[in-house]
């Protein structure tokens, strides 16, 4: 009951708040202007019934115009709190980012153009810049998860008889952590980098 008590008298004061600002006019302004009019017009030159029609027109459009701002607002809270709720479920995931920057457990999955016998991959030490290959087999799994704390770049590179195939490849990324950009809600990463929850594409256990 006392939390009811302090949610009701907030909101009767932002209310309040609102009334008092004499930038903001609302419905009942707009009718106590109104009424006013009516109550001191000229007897000899009483308001036309079709001045009164166009003034009370306009004060629907500003009760309507209110309204429309009010379902505006909240459509955009529901949207906000939608987009925080699906990115707190991320939490723990792998979702699959652009880019080839491996953390610590996130993974690459490779899909060779054609028939291959081999995949080699390069990972490259993003502080360093040493190198390191890890060779995959055909029939293996086309997939490898990065168990090291530095960070590395990824390079895929598939093979058939000693030519090169075409090997594209997938890198899903764990999510650590939301942050918000004013309304932009992102996703973070093992290192500190975000993505924009809208760019978050397929999600991998």
């Amino acid at each position: 009951m006392a939390i009811q008590a302090i949610s009701g008298s907030s909101a009767s004061t932002t209310e309040e708040v609102r009334r008092k600002d004499p930038s903001v006019l609302g419905k009942e302004d707009f009718l106590n202007i109104l009424i006013t009019q009516l109550k001191y017009q000229d007897p000899l030159d009483p308001l036309r019934p079709d001045d009164f029609l166009t003034q009370l027109a306009q004060l629907s459009s500003v009760e309507s115009l209110k309204n429309m701002e009010e379902a505006l607002a909240e459509l955009a809270d529901s949207i906000e709190r939608q987009g925080l709720t699906h990115a707190v479920d991320l939490m723990g995931r792998r979702v699959e980012v652009t880019g080839n920057t491996l953390s610590e457990g996130d993974e690459v999955v490779v899909e060779p153009g054609g028939d291959y016998d081999r995949v080699i991959l390069t990972l490259v030490d993003k502080t360093d810049g040493t190198k390191k290959e890890v060779t995959i087999e055909k029939g293996e799994t086309l997939s490898f998860r990065l168990q090291e704390p530095r960070e590395k770049l990824v390079y895929a590179t598939a093979f058939k008889d000693g030519r090169e195939v075409g090997c594209p490849m997938k890198v899903y990324r764990i999510v650590r952590g939301i942050s918000m950009d004013g309304s932009n809600v992102k996703v973070v990463f093992s290192d500190g980098t975000t993505e924009d929850l809208e760019n978050v594409r397929n999600i991998k256990g």
